[in-house]
């Protein structure tokens, strides 16, 4: 499908303008090898062929492979959806890719799964959130001990997110009542307050269990 697609891109670069608006890609095989993928260059084209097309890119696992975020994401893509399952990669490296790419400037929905816990994560994530100025909708899903969701509520506080109107944020893997009456604590506060302000936010909170 990608190679057809770049090849029917290129023969058509000097046609009329059509009418195409959404483009769904939806991955669900663990091998690129054998793909050619699609351009920075055919992008660029498509943009210009299609100038309101939206890219929603579905099922992303990279599990620790940076090839694949590299090649599946180049500049010039419209990506407005993005669904990514990360594990073994850092969140930092992938954040910096989309900046790199300008993913940021076309993020609608962003919906992400880190499949271990994440460092430093509140410097990480809210730098990168405030570059995505169309961002609408955020899930987060994070395994415990993740911590600095509680400064990532605050930001919002501080300093409102313009565009962002909903927010579910998992996180997995809670070590214990006295870990999660913490957690509470730390975050029942703001995300109250955020939500008379209008977001539309919910954090999940899940303790792990034991079976012996």
């Amino acid at each position: 499908m990608v190679s057809n697609l770049s090849n029917g891109i290129q023969a058509i670069q000097s046609c009329q303008k059509g009418v195409l608006s959404k483009l769904i890609l939806y991955y669900c095989k663990g091998y690129i090898e054998e793909l050619r993928g699609l351009t920075s260059t055919v992008w660029r084209f498509t943009k210009e062929l299609y100038p309101d097309l939206q890219v929603e890119f579905i099922n992303i696992k990279d599990y620790g492979r940076r090839r694949v975020t590299e090649f599946f994401i180049v500049p010039n893509m419209p990506i407005s959806r993005l669904n990514y399952r990360i594990w073994r990669l850092e969140i930092a490296v992938l954040f910096d890719h989309l900046l790199t790419c300008k993913t940021n400037d076309h993020l609608v929905t962003l919906h992400l799964e880190c499949e271990e816990p994440i460092q430093h994560f509140s410097s990480t994530f809210i730098p990168f959130l405030q570059a995505c100025k169309k961002l609408k909708c955020l899930e987060l899903s994070v395994m415990y001990p993740t911590s600095g969701i509680d400064l990532l509520l605050k930001s919002w506080l501080e300093n409102a997110h313009e565009s962002l109107e909903k927010v579910i944020i998992d996180v997995w893997n809670i070590d214990g009542e006295d870990e999660y009456q913490s957690l509470i604590k730390l975050t029942t506060g703001y995300k109250f307050i955020l939500k008379l302000r209008g977001l539309n936010i919910r954090l999940n909170l899940h303790i792990k269990w034991f079976i012996y």
